[in-house]
């Protein structure tokens, strides 16, 4: 995969390259930065398919976290009349795979987590 990702790199620096050039119209300036951020996307897909999700319970939590932060997977949240909070992660790069599920209790301005099931 280290092909893959130094072909997607160089790819991003050419466009990034492109966007600095002061005569590209505003349209042109557009496509650019559409095509940056596509590659972006598909760096975040080719990076998390090398990583797996862990059977430990704690790198499972942090794993999910950071595919949280680079917006590789998406949270889903449920709220009942009690204060129980249900959120079901799920991986947008693989859908509709669900990475895990928390079960939560909100208390005042808290969240306390009480379930955690990694899928």
């Amino acid at each position: 995969m280290k092909q893959e990702l130094d072909l997607l790199e160089e790819l991003l620096t050419l466009e990034e390259n492109k966007k600095k050039q002061d005569i590209l119209s505003a349209e042109e300036r557009k496509q650019v930065e559409a095509r940056i951020d596509a590659l972006i996307r598909i760096a975040k897909i080719v990076s998390s398919a090398k990583k797996k999700l862990p059977a430990n319970k704690q790198e499972g939590l942090q794993y999910v976290a950071e595919r949280l932060l680079n917006e590789s997977a998406s949270a889903h949240l449920k709220e009942d009349a009690d204060g129980r909070i249900e959120m079901t992660v799920l991986d947008s790069i693989y859908e509709p795979k669900i990475l895990a599920r928390m079960q939560m209790q909100k208390v005042g301005e808290c969240l306390f987590i009480t379930a955690v099931d990694f899928c």
